[in-house]
């Protein structure tokens, strides 16, 4: 995180406990088998197999993720006997001893916040058996608006500035893909379609429109590469995953998303290449024209390329369109849908990332 980080949620209510001779997050703790997920922030954990708490993890299910942020006390003081810590620390955490566990490092961390999707607890004591022991102060947060709230303003933004450690194969991949889809079809769609209508005597309508049109050129190219990036990791997931991923579904998938690509790109590409050249086109015509008057020229300059733009185009057909273009979202869906059918088999590859610089 950067130096002077702010968050603040107002309004947020909860329970403050005071505890000693056991956890202040113990209702958390008690609500672990009914969460669709579980995040932790800790400055220390007990670095051994026989750790209560870590005991306790091991125990949730892989339908269940658990993201853990942790620092490492003495590598972020630099001790001289940090190796000695991080190396307990990492054998602890090693992730095949445990289900869908994600680990990540934050050598400035010194906040605690134990939550699940439905309570979180935000005090002073960390995940860890040695402060059961101790007086600690925290505040239990139940609402669910509230809890959602600590979970994308404060977890994630923690979680954003840590380093990762251990995951799985499911998480890379999905990342990648999603690095892939980011912004290509809903924010193409916004790009190259328009809401027409005036609510509530004219129904708003989907239309397109060759004035109001345009191609952001890096979506458009990556829309027009989507069934090549997409499938270049879906490959790799039926060869590493071969006997359980549904291959022969993929293959049809492929077909039906590039004869789908095909069609909608060889409809409008010359379309999106006009409007790239437009720039260039007012200038040239500009230059061919110019008696002196700048004004005039431009005016009709314009028009004359406007009259050109409708003369070329204007025999796309927007609902044509609109319809080629819906086709494509519910094949990416299904594709989608093939990798979580073998969730479960790529939440148990783990992949270590960054080890050199935790180890160091």
């Amino acid at each position: 995180m950067q130096d002077n980080t702010f968050i603040t949620l107002k309004s947020i209510s909860g329970d403050v406990v005071l505890s000693q001779g056991g956890y202040g997050f113990q209702s958390v703790i008690d609500d672990f088998e009914k969460a669709s997920y579980i995040n932790i922030v800790t400055y220390s954990i007990r670095p051994f197999e026989d750790s209560e708490l870590l005991s306790i993890i091991k125990k949730i299910p892989y339908s269940v993720p658990v993201n853990i942020v942790l620092n490492i006390p003495k590598k972020s003081y630099n001790s001289p006997d940090a190796y000695k810590q991080v190396y307990w620390y990492l054998r602890t955490l090693e992730r095949q001893k445990f289900n869908d566990l994600n680990v990540y490092f934050n050598f400035s961390n010194h906040a605690k916040l134990i939550m699940t999707s439905n309570k979180a607890y935000i005090g002073s004591q960390n995940f860890s058996d040695a402060s059961s022991d101790k007086v600690e102060l925290g505040i239990i947060v139940k609402g669910a608006s509230d809890v959602e709230r600590i979970n994308k303003e404060i977890f994630e933004t923690i979680r954003t500035n840590s380093i990762r450690y251990a995951t799985s194969d499911y998480v890379i991949k999905m990342e990648e893909i999603q690095g892939i889809m980011a912004g290509v079809l809903e924010n193409l769609r916004y790009d190259i379609f328009t809401i027409a209508g005036d609510p509530p005597y004219t129904p708003e309508i989907e239309i397109f429109d060759i004035n109001h049109a345009h191609f952001p050129k890096e979506e458009w190219s990556k829309f027009k590469d989507l069934d090549e990036s997409l499938f270049d990791i879906i490959d790799i997931i039926s060869v590493e995953y071969e006997g359980v991923f549904n291959n022969n579904r993929a293959e049809f998938l492929k077909v039906e998303l590039q004869t789908h690509l095909k069609t909608f790109i060889s409809k409008v590409d010359k379309f999106a290449e006009y409007l790239y050249s437009w720039e260039s086109r007012v200038f040239d015509r500009f230059y061919e024209v110019d008696d002196g008057d700048t004004d005039s020229t431009m005016n009709y300059v314009l028009g004359n390329l406007e009259e050109e733009k409708a003369g070329k185009f204007e025999h796309l057909n927007g609902e044509e369109l609109l319809n080629n273009f819906d086709q494509i979202k519910p094949i990416i869906e299904s594709i989608l849908d093939l990798v979580e059918e073998i969730k479960y088999e790529m939440l148990k590859r783990t992949v270590y990332e960054n080890q050199g610089q935790i180890e160091d």
